[in-house]
């Protein structure tokens, strides 16, 4: 797989979450761990898979780059979510 196929996939994966999250198609607690593993994976993926890349640094950043991504995806439909419920 090239590092732009990965990206989208990524991409995908992030929206899909948000949209998981937001219309609540399943309990929030499993999206959430879902979708930062996932992410967490593929920006792993996604950086092995550049050229010249170093297995163990692409790990190093990788997982907790995408985790940190993940999670701030969440925290962003969580907080819409939250509003929405306030104004009820």
């Amino acid at each position: 797989m090239t590092p732009t196929i990965i990206f989208f996939v990524q991409g995908a994966a992030i929206a899909l979450m948000y949209l998981a999250i937001r219309r609540a198609w399943y309990p929030v607690r499993t999206v959430v761990i879902g979708g930062v593993l996932v992410s967490a994976v593929l920006m792993t993926l996604r950086l092995l898979t550049t050229e010249n890349a170093d297995p163990g640094l692409s790990v190093l950043i990788g997982v907790p780059l995408g985790a940190l991504i993940g999670l701030a995806v969440a925290a962003i439909a969580w907080y819409f979510v939250a509003q929405e419920r306030s104004k009820s």
